[in-house]
């Protein structure tokens, strides 16, 4: 068994806590169903003259009849909402942009789901511009840190 690196250890919260939080959960009845769940979709149709963004729109169709929140950006669309729901959307957009002429689909999928600390869980105040804000904050107090040096 390989013993992972020291920086990975000093990382990782302990097992037991996170053993705790999930049997917590278990007591609430939670289950993957309630998971709120962040991800990233990039979808690529293959063998298709039609250009990307008739399919990015048809998947756009396909996330506003769900309850997901969803950005677009350049390489994909963050999409956030309960696991089970995202990975139907997955799934119906991959029908979708067959059933509008792409013979074969590739797609990237990253979901990311935690018990370590409390989701926004809805639209008023989503996960991802969470996350976002976060960066922006610490990029802002780095600025400031390094105009009091001069």
């Amino acid at each position: 068994m390989t013993s992972l690196p020291r920086l990975a250890r000093a990382t990782l919260r302990p097992a037991s806590a996170l053993r705790e939080h999930s049997r917590n959960l278990r007591g609430t009845g939670a289950g993957s169903a309630d998971l709120y769940a962040t991800a990233d979709l990039r979808l690529v149709p293959v063998g298709t003259e039609m250009t990307t963004s008739s399919f990015v729109a048809e998947v756009q169709n396909v996330l506003e009849k769900h309850n997901v929140v969803y950005k677009t950006h350049g390489s994909g669309t963050n999409i956030e909402g309960s696991l089970m729901d995202l990975l139907r959307v997955v799934a119906e957009a991959h029908a979708a942009v067959h059933r509008i002429g792409a013979p074969k689909i590739e797609s990237d999928l990253r979901i990311c789901t935690t018990l370590d600390h409390p989701t926004s869980g809805g639209p008023a105040g989503s996960e991802n511009d969470r996350k976002v804000r976060s960066v922006e904050e610490k990029k802002g107090r780095g600025r400031e840190e390094l105009s009091d040096l001069e």
